[in-house]
């Protein structure tokens, strides 16, 4: 389980970095609570519901498999989408949410595998938004 909690929040954050969203933090606690702490109010629901999509992107891209339906919780945003890019009704915004995600996790699937196995390394799984920056920013 801890395998695939730390793919799924490494997902967010990497979407996030790419989506110019700050990080503030990382918590895997366990497998009873966890999250990736992106949010600073100033991101649009577009990018909420892209890097909602990033933590099952990055566990697909991570550990192999098929792409889940978005939970409802997550999928939240993509009701509130105005980008008239994404598409008319809710079921195209997550179309076009999840592609996005699947193209930025894709195009940066080592720094996911990175992370991700920093992730689980760590005891607590906690990273803040510098410690992420500088882990990802070092050489392999």
């Amino acid at each position: 389980m801890r395998n695939v909690i730390a793919y799924h929040e490494a997902g967010h954050v990497i979407v996030a970095r790419e989506l110019g969203v700050p990080v503030f933090y990382v918590d895997m606690n366990g497998t009873k609570s966890w999250k990736a702490f992106v949010e600073n109010g100033s991101e649009s629901p577009h990018q909420q519901s892209i890097i909602a999509y990033g933590g099952i992107v990055g566990e697909v891209y991570g550990l192999g498999g098929r792409m889940p339906y978005l939970n409802p919780i997550d999928a939240r945003d993509a009701r509130t989408c105005k980008d008239e890019e994404c598409g008319p009704s809710v079921d195209a915004r997550l179309v076009t949410h999840q592609s996005i995600a699947a193209s930025i996790v894709r195009a940066h699937v080592q720094s996911l595998h990175k992370l991700a196995r920093e992730l689980k390394r760590r005891r607590t799984g906690r990273m803040t938004g510098q410690d992420i920056e500088e882990f990802l920013r070092a050489p392999q």
